[in-house]
């Protein structure tokens, strides 16, 4: 193949322009953008929600690990 057809800036715009349909056409699929699943807050955390918590599914873990 010749090298100038495989850098031509056809080539390039036509598999942008794929690249770009292809992501509407899975949004479109979708039904939703991931914006709008995800609740207004869900990225926010406070100091409480930090960290390592000790909860009743983590100790009933921990108790299926001794033997």
């Amino acid at each position: 193949m010749n090298s100038d057809r495989l850098d031509s800036p056809e080539r390039r715009q036509f598999f942008k322009g794929a690249a770009v349909a292809g992501g509407a056409a899975l949004l479109a699929a979708t039904g939703q953008t991931e914006a709008a699943a995800l609740p207004a807050d869900a990225g926010v955390q406070t100091q409480a929600d930090k960290g390592y918590r000790l909860t009743e599914h983590v100790k009933a873990y921990y108790l299926t690990l001794r033997t």
